[in-house]
Parts: structure tokens; sequence; C-alpha cells
């Protein structure tokens, strides 16, 4: 009996081609997974939708694969929103479960883009944005998506302890990916029930970098601020969020030199633009703290808890732009002279003169 030799890169191409014939079956079939799901006995739902959930997690981040398995997920949407948690008789508990498994891994999914691949990306976000706007309050869906937030959170940015101490970050694929999807990224945050301390921080790095475009700045703090509104955020979170924009915004002066003396050692014409652009955005942001500040309710309460996180700041001795800043929010909101806690007076003189002899050396 003969046996004929195959060499090895033959066969890997035959394999190659038979992969590629496997994808195309199976890209194929996809788009009828949601149909087969809500017509198919409960026996086969689960083992379509456990095959399902195996082929999604397994296939690479910017596959053509990976983007039918996104395009069947928002096609079962319909089915989720069925499921009421509420009646567990009724409930497809296992369709709750795997919603939760497709939802966390769709902030995971981000991260493996990158920036890279934006269209993927924007794919991921449109999905993420149409499952926040159909979740109902108090629904499996609403409260996945609560859940999911926490995943979301590198895609911003991250800080670890260290890093804190150190005053770096990491930030995530949101601050290079294209206007149009970071404009999703942020539309996304509305829908979230209960934003976490945890994202709020991450978002305020992000708008402290000084490569996301300002516009994208006044977006993010005009979406957190409705969510406030809404009543999905903290007063005290929101409050911390505003001031740290306030307190650690870098306005690009020197902390001890006056405006001449940073111009002296400027180039004639682009850095100079750039201070002047930089201040006039970091007045345009103090501005609009004050009014969300303004629109939170009695001001006397709003300055109540103001005052210790502006104490804290001021006793760091910011730069005299930022120390400027914390001085008008505490002004705008003393409605009521006098009342000032013994602590802020106390800080106040010991910050005061450093800041006057700055102010009359400019």
């Amino acid at each position: 009996m003969k046996f004929s030799y195959q060499p090895k890169k033959k066969v890997s191409q035959t394999n190659q081609s038979l992969e590629a014939l496997h994808d195309k079956h199976v890209v194929a079939l996809l788009p009828f997974i949601p149909q087969l799901i809500e017509t198919v006995n409960a026996h086969w739902r689960a083992r379509i939708r456990k095959a399902f959930t195996e082929l999604f997690e397994g296939c690479k981040a910017h596959s053509v694969r990976k983007l039918v398995c996104l395009s069947a997920i928002g096609e079962m949407l319909p089915l989720i929103q069925k499921q009421d948690i509420s009646f567990p008789d009724s409930c497809d508990l296992d369709m709750c479960e795997y919603l939760q498994m497709w939802l966390n891994a769709l902030p995971k999914l981000l991260w493996q883009l990158g920036h890279s691949h934006p269209s993927v990306s924007k794919v991921v976000l449109h999905l993420l944005l149409r499952i926040g706007q159909c979740a109902k309050i108090d629904s499996f869906d609403a409260l996945a998506y609560d859940k999911m937030q926490v995943g979301l959170i590198p895609f911003f940015s991250l800080c670890s302890e260290r890093s804190k101490d150190q005053g770096k970050c990491s930030y995530g694929p949101f601050i290079r990916l294209p206007r149009d999807c970071q404009e999703l990224a942020i539309c996304c945050l509305y829908y979230v029930s209960s934003m976490s301390s945890l994202l709020l921080e991450s978002l305020a790095r992000c708008c402290l970098c000084n490569l996301l475009d300002r516009h994208l700045v006044f977006r993010i703090m005009e979406v957190v601020q409705a969510v406030y509104r809404a009543g999905h955020l903290k007063i005290e979170n929101q409050i911390s969020f505003l001031v740290t924009l306030i307190a650690s915004y870098d306005v690009n002066f020197e902390a001890r030199g006056s405006l001449s003396e940073v111009l002296k050692k400027a180039s004639p014409e682009g850095d100079y633009n750039k201070l002047t652009s930089s201040f006039d955005t970091y007045r345009a942001i103090t501005k609009a703290v004050i009014s969300c500040l303004l629109e939170m309710g009695d001001p006397a309460l709003v300055l109540n808890i103001l005052l210790p996180l502006i104490t804290h700041e001021m006793a760091n001795i910011p730069p005299l732009d930022n120390m400027s800043a914390m001085l008008s929010l505490v002004v705008v909101l003393d409605c009521e002279p006098g009342k000032l806690t013994k602590e802020i007076l106390i800080t106040l003189q010991r910050c005061l003169p450093g800041y006057l002899i700055n102010v009359a050396s400019m």
C-alpha cells in the first residue's frame, strides 16, 4: 500500500480553507439564532444559547463573526425585555443569565478593540445604547445594565492607588476614539439607573486629560448633571465630581509665576494661544460648574456639602487659577455671609495671603 506524502504547508492551507468555509457557514447561520430561540422548546433553547455564547466569546474582537453575533444579540433584545423577574414562574431565568454574560462581555470587547477598530467599537456602543434605552425601570435588563457599568471604568480611565500617589493614570480607548464613538459612549451613561462613584471618578479623569476635546468635557458634564437630575446620582458624588474638575484642571499656568513670566518663557505664538485657549476653557468649565451647583437646590445646603471638599483642596495650595475658581464657588453659594465654617476660615487665612500676592504680581 502506498501513502502519498502531503507537505506541511499544503496541510496548513487545507486547514485554513476549512476554517474559512466553516466561518462562512457559521456567519450565514447566526442571523437565524433569534428566531430559533423564540420557536424551539426549552431544551433546545438552552443548547442554542450556550453554543451561541461560546461562539460569541471565542471569536476575535474585530472579526465578521463577532459583528454578526452583536447583531444577533440586538435582535434578541425584545425576547429579553419580555422577562419579568418579579414573576419567576413565567420568567426565562436562563435568558436573563445569558443577557448578563453578553452585557458583561461588551465593555471588555471595547477594551480589546482599543482605538484601532472604531467601526466595530461603534457597533458595540450602539448596542449598549440600545439596551440602555430599552431597559424599563427595575427590569432585569436595567439591573444588568447597572452591573455592566463597572466594566466600563477601564474603557474611560483607570487609576490605582499607587498611580494616584504619583499623579498618574491610564486612559482607556475612549480618549482616542473618533468623536462619534465618544458621543455614543457618553450617551450610554445616561441610562445607568445608579451611577457608581468609581465610574464618575473615571469620567473626571477623562475630563482632565488634555487629549480630550474641550466640547466633550462639557458634554460629559451635561450628561452627568442630567443623570443627577434624574435621581440616578447622589448629590455628594455629583458635587465631588464638579469640585474635582475645578481643583485639578491644568490651566498650564505656573503655580508660582505671573502671567508675564509664563509668556516670556513661551514661544511668540503657539504657546500663548495654547495658554489663552486653556484659560478660556477653564473659565467656561467654572461657569458650567457654578450653573450645575445652583441648579441643585438650596445654596446653603449645597455649600454645606461643598465646603469640606473645597477646604481639603485649598489646603493643598493649588495653582492661582484653581484657587480663584474655588473661591468663586464659595462666594456664589455663600448667600448668608458669616456662615462659613471654622475650618474653611482657617484654610482661607493660610491660603489667601499667598493668593493675593500672586494676583498682585500679575
